[in-house]
C-alpha cells in the first residue's frame, strides 16, 4: 500500500484494515520520514519500504509482515485464553467465598 492515495492515505487505510479485518500490510512509498514510519508502525503496518524496492527486499518485507501478523494473532489467542481462565478462577473464588459463609469453621490450608 502506498502512503499517498486518492481518498484515504495508506496509514489511515492500514488503521481501518487492522480494526475491521486484521491483515498483514506492507507500505511501499516514496516517503520515509521518521514521523511517517512511526505512524505506520503504530497503525499496525508489518513492513515499510521505499520505492523502488528491490525484489529481494520486497520478499523479505512480506515475510516479516506475515510473521509479525502471525505473532500478533497468537498473542490475541493467548490473551483470550488468559481472560477465560481468569473468569473461571474468579468464579471459583466466588464459590469458595460462598462456601466459607456456610462453613464458619473452615480451616485455612
Amino acid at each position: 500500500m502506498d502512503i499517498e492515495m486518492p481518498h484515504l492515505n495508506g496509514i489511515e487505510a492500514a488503521e481501518v484494515i487492522q480494526q475491521h479485518c486484521p491483515t498483514p500490510v506492507v507500505i511501499l512509498t516514496a516517503y520515509d520520514t521518521p514521523e511517517l514510519i512511526l505512524r505506520a508502525s503504530e497503525a499496525g503496518v508489518g513492513a515499510y519500504l521505499r520505492k523502488p524496492p528491490h525484489t529481494k527486499d520486497l520478499q523479505i518485507a512480506i515475510t516479516v509482515a506475515m510473521a509479525r501478523f502471525g505473532d500478533l494473532m497468537e498473542l490475541d489467542r493467548l490473551n483470550d485464553a488468559l481472560e477465560l481462565r481468569n473468569t473461571e478462577l474468579q468464579a471459583a473464588l466466588d464459590q469458595i467465598k460462598t462456601l466459607k459463609g456456610f462453613t464458619p469453621y473452615l480451616r485455612p490450608m
